[in-house]
């Protein structure tokens, strides 16, 4: 298979991170996972959202994604509330509310959609939750380097078609980048703050 080897990385990107108000719990177990994909499945669609990589955690998830039309404030809305109410319903819980922070910049160099990707991806090895990010089931590593998991929402051959012409090759260089950054600091790589939402 075949990469574009200069990619196809949007002009815009941003990175999304929702956690529970007061850093509640906002998946509690594997079915509340799989819920969750399936919302983010459907605003891809309907809101012409394109990503690059994600990440479930206990209480948050954070997004690399650019949205190809100019509805991304009503796709955060649409997945926080649809999510909350199947999760609410689910576990009988009252409304959720969600704290939201959302960055972004005009990128003209593709080298910072990859770094946001992998800081994303690591975000479970540095926590400690494991020693691998292969050993992560819910973020986008696994689907990027396998294109049998990855969703047609997640733009996959994106990120690859930055490191090789062949698949094979550039999975490869994409295992090698994000081991690492395994040893780098934490910190999120600098964007300029576009906005901040509930």
């Amino acid at each position: 298979m075949s990469i574009n080897a200069l990619g196809d990385l949007a002009a815009t990107v941003y990175l999304i991170g929702c956690h529970g108000d007061r850093r509640a719990a906002i998946f509690h177990d594997d079915t509340d996972r799989r819920n969750w994909l399936g919302v983010l499945a459907h605003v891809c669609l309907r809101h012409r959202w394109r990503v690059y990589a994600f990440c479930q955690m206990g209480n948050h998830y954070q997004l690399v994604a650019a949205p190809l039309a100019a509805s991304w404030r009503g796709g955060i809305h649409e997945l926080n509330k649809v999510y909350s109410q199947r999760f609410n319903a689910r576990h009988r819980s009252p409304g959720q509310r969600w704290q939201v922070r959302l960055q972004g910049q005009c990128l003209h160099d593709p080298a910072q959609v990859l770094e946001l990707a992998r800081h994303v991806v690591l975000e479970p090895v540095r926590a400690g939750l494991v020693a691998t990010p292969g050993g992560w089931p819910w973020s986008s590593y696994a689907m990027t380097c396998d294109p049998a998991l990855a969703p047609p929402w997640l733009a996959t051959e994106s990120i690859l078609g930055r490191f090789a012409a062949t698949h094979a090759d550039a999975v490869a260089a994409y295992r090698r980048f994000v081991a690492d950054g395994c040893g780098s600091r934490a910190s999120t790589p600098a964007l300029t703050v576009a906005a901040a939402e509930k």
